[in-house]
């Protein structure tokens, strides 16, 4: 299974930001069914719970699954705790795509994305990277010196 994926995308520009979550959503789902592994959240009228459950949702008749979250701009940042709790420790088998934009309400206004918001995803791809990367298979040591026995060193690799 791929690690799990976390995007934030975010652009003044309604259709390049558009354009960049089609193109990424075609990206990620790759030759998987969508009707199986794509969820859609948007619109003016969910709820957070429903993005974070969508989230949560194991994969059925497929490997992983692509959620896709828009307008994510008319929340709070006390309205995103949930979902900082979601990218604290994500499902392995989502790639979740966060799209901060504003509602489809007539003059509604876009803040900035929230520094926590922001930080959260940060910190989900930093933990992506490290689990990526320290594998039993991908780690190595190198001595120097006059060490006969290397088995305490193989054991200390062991235990990472």
């Amino acid at each position: 299974m791929k690690p799990v994926r976390i995007r934030l995308v975010k652009g003044a520009d309604d259709t390049i930001r558009g354009d960049a979550v089609r193109d990424l959503t075609n990206e990620l789902l790759g030759d998987l069914d969508a009707g199986f592994a794509l969820d859609r959240v948007e619109g003016d009228d969910y709820e957070i719970a429903t993005a974070v459950d969508a989230a949560q949702t194991a994969p059925f008749l497929t490997d992983r699954r692509v959620v896709v979250v828009r307008h994510l701009g008319r929340f709070n940042v006390d309205d995103l705790a949930p979902v900082l709790q979601y990218l604290a420790d994500p499902l392995p088998s989502t790639e979740l795509i966060l799209v901060w934009e504003r509602g489809s309400e007539k003059g509604a206004k876009l803040s900035p994305v929230p520094k926590k918001l922001t930080e959260a995803v940060t910190a989900a791809e930093v933990q992506e990277l490290a689990n990526e990367l320290f594998q039993p298979e991908r780690l190595s040591l190198a001595l120097i010196g006059p060490y006969t026995d290397s088995k305490p060193f193989s054991d200390l690799l062991n235990a990472l």
